[in-house]
């Protein structure tokens, strides 16, 4: 299946690498450019409970033109709408799934340093952890 994971952060990178290992052609999109060439030249560093592993993925700072049979959406849900503008159109006969990391939770309960999001913690340019 081929997939667009719009938003690499701490859940939209662990999961586009879980999918990847499982054998699915998969496509990360993000607005950091720092992480999104990491990923382009060295692969996503992924480790937790199943490893470390390195994923060669395809990584960029705008969405691919084509067919991706899904597109997930892993965008704080302040971003959500401009995620959503910049797929819209590009994917015509793809699935979608939109999906909001509870970050605001995380803020107002102080947390500082890595971003733990549903047990996924971005620790990095091309850097992932899945617990």
């Amino acid at each position: 299946m081929r997939v667009t994971v719009v938003g690499a952060g701490a859940m939209g990178a662990s999961y586009g690498a879980l999918l990847a290992l499982a054998g699915h052609d998969v496509h990360l999109v993000d607005a950091w450019r720092e992480h999104v060439e990491a990923i382009a030249r060295e692969g996503l560093r992924l480790d937790g409970v199943r490893g470390e592993h390195r994923i060669a993925l395809r990584a960029s700072l705008e969405p691919e033109t084509g067919r991706a049979d899904l597109v997930v959406l892993f965008t704080d849900s302040n971003a959500t709408r401009a995620a959503v503008g910049a797929v819209e159109g590009r994917h015509d006969r793809a699935n979608a799934l939109g999906v909001a990391p509870i970050e605001l939770a995380d803020r107002r309960r102080g947390k500082v340093g890595e971003r733990h999001v549903a047990g996924r913690a971005h620790r990095g340019a091309a850097h992932a952890r899945a617990a």
